[in-house]
Parts: C-alpha cells; sequence; structure tokens
C-alpha cells in the first residue's frame, strides 16, 4: 500500500503506533538511524526518503537512481545512506546535505542489498550477477570479490562486528559464510526449504538468524 509503519513490540503485545506516507510505489526496505531519532525508506519509485521519527515528517527525498531502490542502510556514524538499486549501482548519500557523494558501478546486475562494516571504512554489497564486492567506502574502489556457486546470488547480508566475516543469505536456500579477508567461503548452512532472504549476525558473533520465504526463522 506503499505505506512504512512503525510499531511498539514488547513481550506480550504488539501496537501500531505511527504511518508514514509519501510513496507512490511499494516500499522495499527500511533502516532506523543509529539513535533511532530517523528512519529511511527504499521504494520501487526509484527515491529513497528520510523520515523524522517522531512528527512523521518526510525530511528529505534522494534521487538519482534509475531503478527501483531494493535496500538501505545507515553508516555507523549515522550521517550517510548507502542505498542499492536494479540500476545495478549503489550509491552513499549525504543526509545534511541531501545530496549523493559517492556511485559504485561495478555489479552487472541488480545489487540486492548492501551494508557498511561497524568502522565505516568498508561497504559490503550483493547482486544478482552472483557476486559478492568489498568495496573502500571513502575511495570508491573495489578491494575484494567473492563470486557464488551454482547459480546462487544474494539477497541479504550481514557482517560480523569484529569484520571478519561476511554472512549472505542465498536465492538456492542457503546461508554462506566467508571469510572477508581471503574472499573464500567457509561453509553453507543448510534448512530452508526456499529462498533465505535476510541474514543477521550477533554481536557477540556466535549466532546467525536468517529468514526465508519458506516463514520461518533460524537461528544458527
Amino acid at each position: 500500500d506503499c505505506t512504512m509503519k512503525i510499531w511498539e513490540v514488547n513481550n506480550e503485545s504488539t501496537k501500531f503506533i505511527k504511518d508514514f506516507r509519501g510513496h507512490n510505489k511499494p516500499i522495499s526496505a527500511v533502516a532506523f538511524s543509529p539513535d533511532d531519532k530517523q528512519v529511511v525508506s527504499a521504494s520501487w519509485d526509484c527515491t529513497v526518503k528520510v523520515w523524522n521519527v517522531n512528527n512523521q515528517q518526510c525530511i528529505s527525498t534522494l534521487c538519482g537512481h534509475l531503478n527501483s531502490v531494493r535496500s538501505v542502510a545507515f553508516a555507523p556514524n549515522g550521517r550517510e545512506i548507502v542505498s542499492t538499486s536494479s540500476d545495478c549501482t549503489i550509491r552513499v548519500w549525504d543526509i545534511q546535505r541531501q545530496k549523493e557523494i559517492s556511485l559504485f558501478s561495478g555489479h552487472t546486475k541488480p545489487v540486492n542489498t548492501c551494508a557498511f562494516s561497524n568502522d565505516g571504512k568498508h561497504l559490503i554489497s550483493a547482486s544478482e550477477d552472483q557476486t559478492i564486492k568489498i568495496w573502500d567506502a571513502l575511495g570508491g574502489t573495489e578491494i575484494g570479490k567473492m563470486k557464488q556457486k551454482d547459480d546462487a546470488y544474494g539477497n541479504g547480508i550481514a557482517i560480523s562486528y569484529d569484520g571478519k566475516r561476511i554472512a549472505t543469505a542465498n536465492s538456492d536456500c542457503t546461508v554462506t559464510i566467508w571469510n572477508t579477508l581471503s574472499g573464500t567461503e567457509l561453509f553453507k548452512l543448510t534448512g530452508h526449504t526456499r529462498c533465505v532472504n535476510h541474514v543477521a549476525i550477533s554481536k557477540n558473533g556466535k549466532y546467525i538468524a536468517s529468514a526465508s520465504d519458506n516463514n520461518y526463522i533460524l537461528v544458527w
């Protein structure tokens, strides 16, 4: 319905809090800022919008992508946003100046997801071209690449807190764990029966959670 909603969740109930309206096509991804004062949304309407959580006002609309925007994430400092798109690009935006500050080109098919490393120095992206790329967030250069096997591609991505491991949620029903430094595949997690869309790594690095089209969330 092209809206974004915020809910209050506790152990006993879930309560609808706020409704955000402004996109004119479906919303594909949302993310909170590190201080929880802002939320960013990505849409099929080719835009990224930044919102004030308290008053529900749209602070800025960021335009530049030439096709639907697939994912968004805040930088750890809360001052920049990264977005990925079906136009095969990754763009970094300055929130205060409301403008694009970096364009990352190199993927040859839609880029499904991207995330900052916890120190903000690197970006890691996953694309339907079956590659995972590591980028210098400041210089915009590609500094590493991993290749998926057997026609699989990454839908979701997570980076361990220490930056040594990357997890990808894959189209072939698996989760792959990679060594960031060497770019090698360490192992696969199997158990989902349909496409895996999202993955997260706990801060202590001991657990991984994954979500799939089979309606299950698995914790490893």
